[in-house]
């Protein structure tokens, strides 16, 4: 799509959280690297909420990006509803070492917010 055509569809079958649909205007990210965000027309933002909470450490980070990749190449996601994966289990117990005594469970949410 070009840019028309973005911000067309946006407003027209996007809804977006928290946001008054009537008063919209498109704001459509393209690109992002550390903490700026570079929307459709190549302005720079600085993402002070770290994309919601979900990106921390900002946005591709070199070792963040390989180990994700490499995550890839095994299993995109598993749901931790009765089932588990290695990297799960081996992250949990790492946590568990770091973390003082009494904290001995780990539980992984689908998102910063959780």
């Amino acid at each position: 799509m070009d840019r028309e055509q973005l911000i067309r569809a946006d407003r027209e079958i996007v809804w977006h959280a928290f946001t008054q649909m009537a008063e919209y205007e498109p704001l459509i990210i393209e690109r992002a690297a550390g903490c700026t965000l570079v929307d459709i027309d190549g302005r720079e933002y600085l993402d002070g909420v770290s994309s919601l909470w979900c990106n921390v450490h900002g946005h591709r980070h070199p070792t963040l990006d390989a180990a994700i990749r490499s995550q890839l190449d095994r299993v995109a996601h598993v749901t931790s509803l009765g089932t588990s994966n290695p990297t799960t289990i081996e992250l949990a117990a790492r946590l568990v070492e770091l973390a003082p005594d009494g904290l001995a469970h780990v539980f992984f949410s689908g998102d910063g917010s959780s």
